[in-house]
């Protein structure tokens, strides 16, 4: 069910943020910094989703199904 993939689209996509960032770093167009808070962001992510998945879930079943 597409509704179950979402958790793994969310961390995909902050992942490729990583890969994005890390690419500009190399290129010197952001700071280490900027890579830094984006993984940062990305622990936030995954704390959220870890206390609110079941929750997101059942949510959007009854809302979508």
């Amino acid at each position: 069910m597409e509704v179950e993939a979402l958790t793994l689209v969310w961390r995909l996509q902050q992942a490729s943020y990583i890969v994005y960032w890390t690419g500009w770093l190399l290129e010197r167009k952001v700071t280490y910094q900027s890579v830094l808070d984006g993984v940062a962001r990305i622990l936030v992510l995954e704390d959220w989703l870890a206390e609110n998945t079941a929750q997101l879930m059942s949510d959007l079943a009854a809302r979508f199904n």
